[in-house]
């Protein structure tokens, strides 16, 4: 589990295919490039390959998800029935949204 944490969301994925993933250079990482590499060869038995390169910019996948489902809270909000629920009583407000795994996009 704590490595599929650092990678989706402590890591910026430049490229990625099986047994190889380029990463944008981070300064301080947390974990090393060889410790994920040993933790992944051991999980799932191939000789990964891991580098990194500065001069790319990566993908946060931690933060997509973040801004994915920011934009689906924001798309129930501005539901025409949300809309008219709220201008129907005014004193009420949205604190929070819970979605559930069952999408219907």
């Amino acid at each position: 589990m704590m490595l599929l944490h650092t990678i989706k969301n402590d890591l910026s994925i430049v490229e990625f295919r099986e047994g190889y993933i380029k990463l944008q250079e981070i300064e301080n990482m947390d974990v090393s490039k060889q410790d994920i590499r040993a933790r992944l060869c051991s999980i799932t038995g191939l000789n990964w390959i891991i580098e990194s390169d500065g001069s790319k910019e990566g993908i946060n996948y931690g933060e997509r998800e973040n801004e994915d489902i920011e934009k689906r809270k924001r798309k129930v909000i501005d539901h025409e029935l949300v809309q008219k629920t709220l201008k129907s009583f005014s004193e009420i407000e949205i604190d929070d949204i819970k979605l559930s795994n069952i999408d219907n996009k």
